[in-house]
């Protein structure tokens, strides 16, 4: 390696055309054997009189510190605060590389390619090159750490959740737009041409950036989307640790509505109620918030036991977004203590459920196979002269899901009109009565049909997400 340095610092603003520019010429260099080059390159300056004499740093890397699982055939891609100087990257003795180099057109970001695979289930230590940026200002020490498998990984990352969902509506205009990949991802892959939103064909301005877990991206508008328009969600390009490419992705839109959304999401109703005893041992949980949830976020629904031990659970979201469902791998011990810890849960404009929840409750001794059903109802049916302050109570065989109940699961209709009746459903302590009040009185001499389980996917169910079989009956007023 040749290093030319000059004797003081270069004139700035030499910056080509009438303010002229520096050549560096080589001229009759050979090599041991003779063979001579003769080359010559301009350099410019720019406008501002100034030295570096900053040293550079690290500024992302992948595999990133910590990774597990990382194949034996990684790439090391390092990206740097500043542009480098490629050639101190080339090792002083000829034949010592161990690695192929690229570089992007900035210089800013450089990929070592390894001649031979990395030690299989192996905890590898790699040091930062020993590079310069221009003014040969040595780079700041650092170093990756992170955990091989036991072979190749030649899959390319996959799209598992993304948000807001496709064809959404009504989404707040200053929303984030997340997507879970399938693999931890290369954080330097991920960038405004990587992944970026579009609207009536023109990007929109904001940040890509990837949440600490290494499999979140997260795009946020610099400004609010506009008002009542489809925005395009593209992929392209993003690469997992180990240098494998994600297919081409534009599958989601959504239409943005009127409105920002500054509100953080509140909790609704649980399927289990805090110290609940009796909880049957294949119990599925449920969790119901006021407005849509971000399936990012549900990871942050945990189950535990009374060691501490994180029970293995699935967690689906519900068509509107709005209910999980914390359904255990395998049925929980018998007459045991669990925490259902609900935090951190984001809404589709990135605000936060404000206070954290755990609630304990405690296993009954078995399964619970029984099939749920109304046990009793007042009115009977076919009950006539009923009063109009009445209020219908209906009995069950299996303790209710709160979250189940809705004005679909539980209908009181004009049986004349075919009309629902507007009112509050109260469930009892014990979660085994149902009670209907009406908003305003019964009409006189009017029948009303109670309607339990009858339409479909708006079923009551139990705790073990059991529905509970249709049943109906009706009344008139006196």
């Amino acid at each position: 390696v040749l290093r030319i340095q000059p004797v003081k610092a270069l004139t700035a603003g030499r910056t080509g055309s009438s303010n002229g520019f520096y050549r560096s010429t080589l001229k009759g260099i050979a090599d041991l054997q003779g063979n001579t080059i003769n080359t010559s390159s301009r350099l410019y300056t720019n406008n501002v009189a100034n030295t570096d004499t900053q040293k550079p740093n690290v500024a992302g890397v992948s595999p990133p510190n910590g990774a597990t699982e990382v194949g034996i055939n990684a790439h090391l891609h390092w990206r740097f605060d500043e542009p480098m100087n490629p050639i101190s990257f080339i090792p002083e003795t000829l034949g010592a590389e161990t690695h192929s180099l690229s570089f992007s057109n900035d210089n800013q970001d450089v990929r070592y390619i390894p001649h031979l695979p990395f030690e299989p289930a192996t905890e590898i230590k790699v040091d930062a090159p020993n590079a310069e940026d221009y003014a040969g200002n040595a780079l700041n020490p650092t170093s990756t750490t992170f955990t091989t498998q036991a072979d190749i990984d030649t899959v390319a990352p996959t799209v598992i959740h993304i948000n807001p969902a496709n064809s959404a509506t009504d989404v707040a205009t200053n929303a984030q737009v997340t997507v879970e990949m399938s693999e931890p991802i290369d954080p330097i892959s991920v960038n405004s041409n990587t992944f970026y939103i579009q609207s009536e064909s023109k990007k929109i301005a904001g940040k890509s950036t990837l949440d600490q877990d290494g499999k979140t991206l997260r795009f946020i508008a610099d400004s609010v989307f506009s008002v009542g328009k489809i925005h395009y969600v593209y992929l392209q390009s993003i690469k997992d640790i180990n240098g494998n490419i994600t297919d081409y992705y534009r599958n989601t839109s959504f239409t943005t509505t009127t409105d920002e959304d500054k509100t953080a999401p509140t909790l609704k109703s649980t399927s289990i109620k805090a110290e609940q005893i009796d909880v049957p041992i294949n119990t599925r949980l449920q969790v119901e918030f006021d407005e849509p949830i971000n399936s990012i976020s549900l990871k942050n629904i945990r189950l535990k036991n009374n060691d501490d031990d994180t029970i293995n659970v699935t967690r689906t979201l519900s068509s509107d977004k709005k209910i999980i469902t914390i359904q255990p791998t395998d049925p929980l011990k018998a007459n045991s203590d669990y925490q259902l810890i609900i935090e951190n849960i984001q809404d589709l404009s990135g605000n936060v459920l404000e206070k954290a929840l755990t609630l304990s409750f405690t296993t009954e001794s078995g399964a619970e196979t029984l099939a749920g059903k109304v046990a009793s109802f007042i009115p009977e049916n076919q009950a006539v002269d009923v009063d109009v302050e009445t209020g219908i109570i209906v009995k069950f065989n299996r303790v209710i899901n709160p979250v189940s109940i809705t004005d679909k699961s539980f209908i009181i209709q004009d049986a004349e009109k075919s009309s629902d009746i507007a009112g509050t459903r109260t469930l009892s302590k014990d979660g085994l009565t149902l009670t209907f009040t009406p908003t305003k009185l019964f009409t006189e001499k009017q029948r009303y049909i109670v309607r339990i389980s009858y339409h479909a996917n708006n079923y009551l169910t139990d705790l073990t997400g059991e529905n509970i079989l249709a049943t109906s009956f009706s009344f008139t007023t006196k």
